[in-house]
C-alpha cells in the first residue's frame, strides 16, 4: 500500500507539480531581466556582480590555484568522461535515474564507481527527443583531489573541468551531494535577499499602473479565456499523461528486450549434454560464446539450434581432436535471440 502511495504521489509531483515550477523559475527570470534594465548603472553593477572565484585545477597531479573567494575544482579534459545521449523527453522528469540505469551502458563505469552531472542541450517536440551531455569523473579521481584540498584546509563549492565556465546556463557540478552548499549559504542569501528586497520595491512603483491597466484588459478577455480554458485543460493534461506513461514504460521495455545473464545461462546448462565440459563463456552485444571439450562437438549446433533462446549457431574456428583422448576442442558462438523473459 505504501509502494502504490508513493507512486500516486511521484505521478501527480510529474504531472502537475513539475510544469509549475519550471513555468514559475522561466517568469521569475524574465521579470528579473526586464526589471535590470531600468535600475541606475551603479546599482545594475553591483547586483549583477558575480561572484570571485579560487579556481583549483588538477594538471599532471599537481594543484593549479587561481585567485576568487569562492572555491571551484578543475578537473583537466582527461580526467572527465563526455557523452552525448539522445532519450525520450519522457525521462527528463527522472533523468538522473535515468542516466543512472544508462551509466554502464553508456560508460566504462557503473553509477556507483563515479560521480556524474548533466546538461540538457535540446528538447524536440516533434521526434519527442531529448540531447543530454553526461559528465562523468572517477571517484577515485575526485576523491583524491578532495582530500589533498581538504589537507590545505579548502572545501570546494563545485567541481568541473577546463573548457566549462560553469555559468547559470550551464550548471555542470561533479561535487558529491553530500558536500553541496555547506559553505557560503548565509552569504549567498543574504546578498540574495538584499537584491530581491531592491527588486521588489522598484518593481512596486512599476507595477501599479501596469496593474491598473491589466484589470481592464483581463476583464474584456474574460470571456475569451472561459471558452478556451476547457480546451486547454485538457490538451496539457493529455499531453503530461502521455509523457507519464512512455516515462514509465521505458526501463521496462529495457528489460524485456534483453534477457538476463542467469537465465542465458541456465538455458545453456539444460542444452549442453554431459560429455561435454565448457571452459569459458562470453556474453555480448547480442552473441553468446562457448569454449570448451566434448566428445560429440559436432552435435552441440543441433542442441542450440533447438532452443527458442539461442539461432544461428556455428563453429568459431576448427574442432580439433585433444591428443590421447576421445575428447574435441571446440569454439562456437550463436545469437541470443530477443523477447524470450517474461
Amino acid at each position: 500500500m505504501t509502494s502504490s502511495f508513493n507512486r500516486s504521489v511521484n505521478a501527480f509531483r510529474i504531472v502537475y507539480l513539475a510544469p509549475v515550477s519550471r513555468n514559475a523559475k522561466l517568469a521569475w527570470r524574465w521579470w528579473l531581466g526586464e526589471l535590470s534594465d531600468i535600475l541606475p548603472k551603479n546599482l545594475r553593477r553591483i547586483v549583477a556582480s558575480k561572484k570571485q572565484r579560487l579556481i583549483v585545477s588538477t594538471d599532471c597531479d599537481d594543484l593549479v590555484f587561481q585567485h576568487g573567494s569562492e572555491y571551484a575544482l578543475l578537473l583537466s579534459q582527461d580526467q572527465v568522461l563526455i557523452r552525448s545521449l539522445t532519450l525520450p523527453l519522457a525521462a527528463e522528469e527522472n533523468l538522473r535515474e535515468v542516466l543512472s540505469f544508462e551509466m554502464d551502458r553508456q560508460t566504462p563505469f557503473t553509477a556507483d564507481q563515479v560521480y556524474y552531472d548533466f546538461v540538457i542541450s535540446e528538447r524536440s517536440s516533434a521526434s519527442r527527443t531529448l540531447s543530454v551531455q553526461l559528465f562523468v569523473a572517477p571517484r577515485d579521481v575526485v576523491d583524491n583531489a578532495l582530500a589533498t584540498l581538504a589537507a590545505a584546509g579548502i572545501q570546494p563549492d563545485l567541481i568541473a573541468t577546463h573548457g566549462l565556465d560553469n555559468e547559470p546556463g550551464e550548471p555542470i557540478n561533479l561535487l558529491p551531494d553530500d558536500m553541496r552548499g555547506n559553505r557560503g549559504t548565509i552569504v549567498h542569501w543574504a546578498n540574495a535577499a538584499l537584491a530581491a528586497l531592491a527588486l521588489l520595491l522598484i518593481s512596486t512603483a512599476i507595477a501599479l499602473p501596469l496593474i491598473q491597466k491589466n484589470q481592464v484588459i483581463s476583464s474584456l478577455e474574460a470571456d475569451v479565456q472561459s471558452a478556451t480554458l476547457a480546451a486547454q485543460a485538457s490538451i496539457q493534461l493529455r499531453q503530461e499523461v502521455e509523457k507519464l506513461v512512455e516515462g514509465s514504460s521505458y526501463l521496462v521495455r529495457k528489460k524485456q528486450s534483453e534477457p538476463t545473464v542467469v537465465r542465458l545461462l541456465d538455458e545453456m546448462t539444460g542444452i549442453i549434454p554431459d560429455h561435454t565440459w565448457v571452459n569459458r563463456v562470453d556474453i555480448g552485444n547480442g552473441e553468446i560464446s562457448l569454449q570448451g571439450q566434448s566428445s560429440a562437438a559436432a552435435g552441440l549446433i543441433s542442441l542450440i539450434e533447438a532452443s527458442p533462446s539461442f539461432g544461428a549457431a556455428q563453429f568459431r574456428s576448427p574442432v580439433t581432436q585433444v591428443i590421447r583422448t576421445d575428447q574435441e576442442r571446440f569454439h562456437l558462438s550463436a545469437d541470443i535471440l530477443p523477447g524470450q523473459d517474461e
